[in-house]
């Protein structure tokens, strides 16, 4: 079973977080990353997904008072690829007034879809 302490929840998303800027490249990660989880572990990442939804209700309140940082979140994928349902989830617990989504289309049917949240 998954500890779902801060410093776990924190663990977890290091390997996630964009540090390096201009020096990130998509094409290095791989897209089929479950972290571990497997699909027998649906119980675990559910439980995963709802601590990860609290966790970032906190941190929206901490970075909308502070009015100088945000979230950022872009989702990119062919069309019908689970995007909207995934932002539905993921986003679920945060307040609406301090989230702003942006929709693009791209070449080849691709889509994309930016998310901020905290600082407007």
């Amino acid at each position: 079973m998954l500890k779902f302490s801060p410093k776990a929840l924190e663990k977890f998303l290091r390997p996630y977080r964009v540090t390096r800027g201009r020096k990130f490249r998509l094409a290095d990660h791989d897209p089929g990353d479950t972290h571990g989880l497997k699909s027998e572990q649906k119980r675990e990442a559910r439980l995963l997904l709802e601590r990860g939804i609290e966790w970032l209700a906190e941190e929206q309140e901490k970075l909308y008072a502070q009015d100088r940082w945000g979230v950022l979140l872009v989702f990119q994928a062919m069309d019908a690829a689970g995007k909207d349902g995934t932002i539905k989830h993921v986003m679920s617990g945060v307040n609406p007034q301090g989230v702003d989504v942006t929709y693009s289309r791209r070449r080849r049917a691709r889509s994309s879809t930016t998310i901020s949240c905290g600082a407007a």
